[in-house]
């Protein structure tokens, strides 16, 4: 995922006269590979619409990325290394919370979230500022990490309903603009897909947020990342699915019905909208659908991206779940095989759609034909959901000081790290300083 913000800061009351910031947001979940520059090269730089060039905050979050001991020093700085490739010079306009020196770990703003004999598995935020929007507090010409980063990165929550933990990461960024602080809060999110852990989670964010936000002039939180937000199983497929051994499955009745889904712009709006964050109607059993009280919150704390495609019609493939490229090489060299890295397949002609949505099988298995039984806590009922949807998202706080617009939200196809594709957008926000204007 990449998402793209244009934020118009100042005291000026007319439009014109206000001044732009643009903070670029990018994600890839891992699943225990290696990351390499050219795949998050090409997910910072590639295509103009949605690039990292020139941005006065680039951030980047990386979830589940596992690094041996051999490879440490490949991962450090790792953000600065990727600018570097594109432009060497240019680094030299930002300062990196990778230099940061109270890191715990030399040059990795990240959390270790496993450690074996083998290697680590980090969770990480990268940030870069440009330095003409750091205040020199002790009034010299060298520039303190405390001056636009109050504190290293930091986690927010760990939920361990998993093997794998996953984290809301925390970096606050102080920006300088036109004589006067803006306050950014940072929150990379990899949210838990059991239903109460999930909870404990976003409830940590209700806590932080409130607190973080109080009595700020200029305020913004944005997270992005993984929001567990899976497609229902909607009523509109009940004559596209089989029930055997007390499990439902998507036949290729359900498949062909499904990829027309995809195909047209139109009909893929109105997929998007089953969307379990926004979904109110009934599930493929004919019962209604009921929100867990995560997603419930999630909607009342946050404005999402998810809201500014349904608003605007503009729909991205979904991220999720994608038949992963090591399974299309596997088959095609005839031998079992698995990447240790993050593949750039910008060289590698495209999936059909059926091949990457449809057809993952592993032991005698389509991987993605499954219908997912979530049970609700303290109700009777169960949640039906797809192998699919767009889990990948951008939010911003609702109590942000900041009015902020999606402009560009999409799929990065030509980087893969497992059955998640990477996502971009854009984002506008307008503070209103001196009119007093609050988002709600």
């Amino acid at each position: 995922m990449r998402s793209l913000l244009s934020l118009k800061l100042g005291s000026e009351r007319t439009e014109r006269e206000r001044k732009e910031l643009k903070v670029w947001l990018g994600f890839v979940k891992l699943y225990g590979k290696k990351p390499t520059l050219e795949a998050l090269t090409e997910l910072l730089y590639r295509d103009d619409t949605c690039s990292a060039v020139d941005c006065d905050v680039i951030a980047l979050h990386l979830a589940s990325a596992f690094v041996t001991p051999e490879c440490i020093s490949d991962f450090q700085s790792v953000l600065k290394k990727c600018m570097a490739l594109r432009d060497a010079l240019n680094t030299k306009d930002y300062v990196f919370n990778e230099d940061d020196p109270a890191l715990p770990s030399s040059q990795i703003p990240a959390e270790v979230v496993n450690r074996t004999e083998d290697g680590m598995t980090f969770v990480s935020m990268h940030v870069a500022v440009k330095r003409k929007h750091i205040r020199k507090v002790d009034g010299s010409d060298f520039i303190k990490y405390h001056d636009c980063f109050p504190g290293p990165t930091s986690v927010v929550v760990n939920a361990t309903s998993t093997d794998h933990p996953r984290l809301v990461l925390r970096q606050d960024v102080l920006l300088w603009v036109d004589g006067r602080e803006v306050d950014v809060v940072l929150l990379g999110a990899d949210l838990d897909t059991n239903v109460a852990a999930r909870l404990v989670q976003v409830n940590a964010l209700e806590r932080l947020l409130r607190m973080a936000s109080r009595d700020r002039t200029n305020f913004c939180a944005l997270c992005w990342g993984d929001f567990a937000n899976p497609l229902v199983a909607f009523e509109g497929m009940k004559d596209h699915v089989v029930f055997k051994e007390g499990k439902f499955a998507i036949p290729d009745s359900g498949v062909r019905f499904l990829l027309n889904c995809l195909r047209e712009p139109s009909e893929r709006l109105a997929l998007l909208h089953k969307d379990s964050l926004t979904y109110s109607g009934a599930d493929v059993t004919g019962k209604p659908h009921q929100a867990p009280p995560c997603n419930i919150k999630l909607r009342q704390m946050f404005s999402l991206s998810l809201d500014a495609a349904l608003a605007s019609g503009v729909v991205p493939w979904p991220f999720y779940q994608v038949q992963p490229f090591e399974v299309t090489l596997a088959q095609q060299l005839g031998c079992r095989l698995k990447l240790v890295e993050m593949a750039s397949l910008s060289r590698i002609r495209a999936l059909s759609l059926l091949s990457a949505y449809f057809n993952w099988t592993e032991d005698g298995k389509k991987m993605q034909r499954k219908i997912r039984v979530e049970h609700v806590e303290n109700d009777r009922k169960d949640n039906y959901y797809l192998q699919f949807g767009w889990l990948d998202g951008v939010a911003w706080y609702k109590k942000n000081s900041v009015k902020t617009t999606l402009c560009c939200w999409e799929t990065v196809q030509s980087v893969q790290a497992f059955d998640h594709l990477p996502m971009r957008a854009k984002m506008q926000a307008n503070p209103f300083l001196e009119i007093g204007i609050e988002n709600d």
